[in-house]
């Protein structure tokens, strides 16, 4: 029986690199006292600021559960504050703090790092190829 070698599947390729990348974030954001998942939170909330837990938990693609401890940590950082929405008091909107807002431009210039690094061997035409490949990879995993 001829088996395939594990490192040859792109599932396999994607989690590692998945993982390597993740990893070098976090030594990166380390200086911040921020993680890799904290700063997917509070890059969500740049583009949307004021989104519900459920809309973060929904691009996130986490568990309730563990949007809450995310939430609960930037929170006691002072980067992030639960307002209780004007219509609904059982729904939480997540809004920045002047200090988390006053991090964007210092988490931008983090991923920028990450992403060359990332992307160092690859032509620009690469780069595009490979991002319509990673979201159609996306499209079929959400289907």
């Amino acid at each position: 029986m001829n088996k395939k070698v594990e490192s040859n599947h792109t599932g396999y390729l994607l989690r590692q690199a998945s993982h390597l990348s993740q990893q070098l974030y976090n030594e990166k954001l380390e200086s911040k006292g921020i993680s890799f998942s904290q700063d997917r939170v509070l890059s969500l909330l740049y583009e949307n600021n004021g989104a519900t837990q459920s809309e973060l938990q929904k691009d996130l693609f986490i568990k309730p559960s563990s949007l809450t401890k995310l939430i609960d940590v930037l929170e006691q950082k002072g980067l992030v504050k639960r307002v209780s929405d004007k219509m609904d008091g059982r729904i939480k909107e997540i809004i920045l703090t002047k200090t988390g807002d006053q991090l964007e431009t210092e988490l931008w210039d983090i991923k920028e790092v990450v992403e060359a690094k990332i992307t160092k061997f690859l032509t620009e035409e690469d780069k595009t190829l490979l991002n319509k490949q990673l979201n159609l990879i996306k499209k079929s995993l959400l289907d």
